[in-house]
């Protein structure tokens, strides 16, 4: 991997990680998972591979963070645990100014590095916000995979859609 390639990924991580944390936090979970990944991906401005990987199985960032609310809430009526709808937006969680070292749950971690692998597969090797969605299609549970059925999302249409998209994007 050529330098510029290394530091076209660091840019690519430092838009991620701050948009996933705000999307885990005004969700009201203390840490991004993958699901915040896919939001973050799907927020960075200079790479529309996800947004445009997503929109081809006519999901929104809008339809993913209600889904996720949808999947939180069902996991604790599950647990019998009563919910409030307005919880996450009244939390002082999505207020909160993050700083300091990047922390997330394992899963989150373990498909960045999966997306990451899957970045090293292409020629350029550059992460690309689709490497993501690659990455979270390839999840079959946990709440992303619960997230991505709730829309009724098929994991090798999203796939295929962001292979599609990273296919067309310019070297």
């Amino acid at each position: 991997m050529g330098i510029r390639h290394a530091l076209d990924d660091v840019r690519f991580m430092r838009v991620l990680f701050p948009a996933a944390e705000q999307e885990a936090a005004a969700l009201g979970d203390e840490l991004p998972g993958p699901e915040h990944l896919l939001l973050g991906a799907l927020s960075v401005p200079d790479d529309s591979t996800a947004r445009d990987a997503l929109a081809s199985v006519q999901a929104t960032p809008e339809s993913i963070r209600a889904a996720i609310g949808r999947v939180h809430a069902d996991a604790l009526s599950a647990l019998d645990i009563a919910t409030d709808a307005g919880l996450a937006t009244s939390s002082s969680a999505g207020s909160r100014r993050l700083e300091g070292p990047y922390r997330s749950t394992g899963s989150a971690q373990e498909v960045f590095q999966r997306a990451v692998a899957l970045s090293k597969e292409d020629t350029p090797a550059v992460l690309r916000a689709a490497h993501v969605v690659l990455a979270v299609a390839e999840q079959e549970h946990g709440t992303v995979a619960r997230v991505l059925g709730a829309l009724g999302i098929d994991r090798h249409a999203l796939t295929t859609a962001a292979r599609t998209a990273l296919a067309g994007r310019p070297s």
